[in-house]
């Protein structure tokens, strides 16, 4: 299970090594602007396949039905990165 959040947005999804990542992005702040001016909720697309080693991970993500509006991710890790899969199910929020 992928949970998280900011100021302006909760974020929820499932972490799958087979799948690529829906994240579901539930705005609530919208005094905050969003990074890709969207102003209603989405779903952002991450994809299985992930540029990383023990140190760093790229990320290319798109909102779901519009890959145009995009995010790239570059992370450098302290410690390696450890993916475990839960068994969780998946939450949406509505």
């Amino acid at each position: 299970m992928i949970t998280g959040g900011d100021i302006a947005s909760v974020y929820q999804g499932v972490l799958s090594e087979d799948e690529d990542i829906i994240l579901h992005v539930h705005r609530y702040n919208y005094e905050i602007p969003s990074v890709l001016n969207i102003e209603q909720d989405y779903q952002l697309v991450i994809p299985k396949k992930v540029l990383s080693n023990d140190n760093n991970l790229t990320l290319h993500c798109h909102v779901r039905g519009n890959e145009k509006l995009f995010v790239d991710v570059y992370a450098k890790f302290i410690e390696p990165l450890v993916i475990k899969n839960t068994g969780m199910p998946q939450v949406y929020l509505k």
